[in-house]
């Protein structure tokens, strides 16, 4: 509880020098909501640990997730409404700052990381060749094939007026 009253503090006192003209109750409200947030990522990225080692990867809906996030921050919210945090005697310096950056840097790259994983595990599985799996499940562009979106459309457009003309210039 100590480390989490270390990171509220430090996120706290950050976003007191960030947003100046906010006043307690928004900051208080600014910092449950990133905490929560993080703590939502940390979760995902567990469960995507999971789903890499074989585990049964299921869906979940969107209002799941949006009940999660209520759940994460509504207890997070009247804690931190307490203000317990700011009596543990805790010195803000720039020593918080960097920590509080670090930590919300590294939970994000690795969610992003353990995401990217999975995504091309799941392409694997589907038997997506490797040429579809780099371009993100999609075929590649083929200019001579007939466009039937309005993306695809938008491409060709795009190869006709610029990389038609740079492909074909002898320098």
């Amino acid at each position: 509880m100590k480390v989490y009253n270390y990171f509220a503090f430090s996120t706290y006192k950050l976003l007191e020098i960030v947003f100046k003209k906010d006043n307690e109750r928004i900051l208080v409200l600014k910092t449950s909501f990133i905490i929560s947030l993080l703590i939502l990522l940390v979760l995902y990225s567990i469960k995507g640990i999971f789903e890499l080692n074989g585990y049964n990867d299921t869906v979940i809906p969107p209002l799941y997730i949006f009940l999660l996030i209520v759940i994460i921050w509504l207890p997070n919210y009247i804690y931190l409404n307490k203000k317990n945090f700011l009596m543990d005697n805790n010195v803000f310096s720039l020593k918080n700052v960097i920590q509080v950056l670090l930590f919300i840097i590294t939970v994000v790259a690795g969610f992003i990381i353990i995401a990217n994983k999975n995504r091309e595990r799941i392409f694997r599985e589907r038997g997506y060749s490797e040429e579809m799996i780099n371009n993100g499940g999609k075929e590649a562009f083929d200019p001579q094939k007939k466009p039937e979106s309005l993306e695809e459309k938008i491409r060709l457009w795009y190869y006709n007026t610029f990389e038609k003309k740079d492909s074909t210039d002898i320098k």
